[in-house]
């Protein structure tokens, strides 16, 4: 009988030991694709000594037991509240509200600024074509926002609807930060872009999440405007677009020179991006 127990305690021991080598080398995989991406990725990388001065900022992060799988993570957050006060916002678009981690991050952090945040109502259907991520992201719809019964509250203002049929126009080149979080596919994408493009004011940043291979959608469309003022943001999932009037705020008063001038508005599509040469695996 000892022995019939011993047995099966290696059993399961040796079950268990492979499932954990699975894991880590799914995980390192994972990694290895990760990083075969971002050296192809063409959007090249903010500048050293812009990330420094954008991380001399101090930043308040919400309560962790707030945070969900598919929030911001800790970096993204970081950097996109020092973007908004770098370029002094007074005025932030949020598409794709979540469980409102980000918009509450955004206003305890900035006490001037009003944040406007769209999500797709619970009772409302997407117009445009969505993937297997967002539609578990749907759950959120029902959920209370996280800043609901904060102070901060006052200044975000939530707004309901698909952002392929929202009414946009009242923000047009009023919005000094607007980030792009919504739907991941191709076509959502362009339509946010095209919308955050509109809405940018004259000295303003537009920021994209999620832009890396388990989401092609966002780096196939972001891919086409590499002849823009937009940097990737190390560490980061983050794609970020100055316009030319925030420039000087961001890399000083020799950094335009550093910048690719591009277009004012949404670039054309060119083609298929460079994430078509690594597939969507792990």
């Amino acid at each position: 009988m000892r022995t019939l127990s011993r047995l099966l305690s290696a059993t399961f021991w040796s079950m268990g030991s492979r499932a954990r080598f699975a894991d880590s080398l799914h995980a390192q995989f994972g990694a290895l694709l990760d990083f075969q991406f971002a050296q192809l990725a063409p959007i090249p990388v903010l500048p050293k000594d812009v990330c420094e001065r954008l991380g001399s900022y101090d930043v308040t992060i919400p309560p962790s037991r707030w945070f969900a799988p598919g929030n911001q993570d800790l970096t993204g957050l970081i950097y996109l509240v020092s973007i908004a006060k770098q370029i002094d916002a007074r005025s932030i678009f949020e598409i794709g509200t979540y469980n409102g981690v980000t918009a509450l991050t955004l206003a305890m952090n900035l006490p001037n600024t009003v944040v406007h945040t769209l999500d797709l109502a619970p009772d409302d259907n997407p117009e445009l074509p969505v993937d297997d991520g967002d539609r578990s992201n749907f759950c959120f719809r029902s959920v209370a926002r996280v800043f609901e019964a904060r102070e901060e509250s006052c200044r975000i203002v939530q707004h309901f609807g698909d952002s392929a049929k929202f009414d946009f126009s009242p923000f047009r080149k009023q919005i000094d930060v607007v980030y792009v979080d919504g739907a991941h596919t191709f076509d959502y994408v362009r339509n946010d872009s095209a919308v955050a493009f509109d809405m940018a004011s004259e000295k303003s940043a537009i920021v994209w999440d999620d832009y890396g291979r388990r989401t092609p959608g966002v780096p196939r469309y972001l891919d086409s405007s590499v002849n823009g003022n937009i940097f990737r943001i190390p560490r980061s999932r983050l794609v970020a677009r100055f316009s030319p009037g925030s420039v000087p705020c961001v890399f000083g008063g020799e950094g335009a020179e550093r910048c690719i001038t591009g277009r004012d508005g949404p670039p054309a599509i060119a083609g298929e991006a460079n994430v078509g040469k690594l597939l969507r695996r792990g």
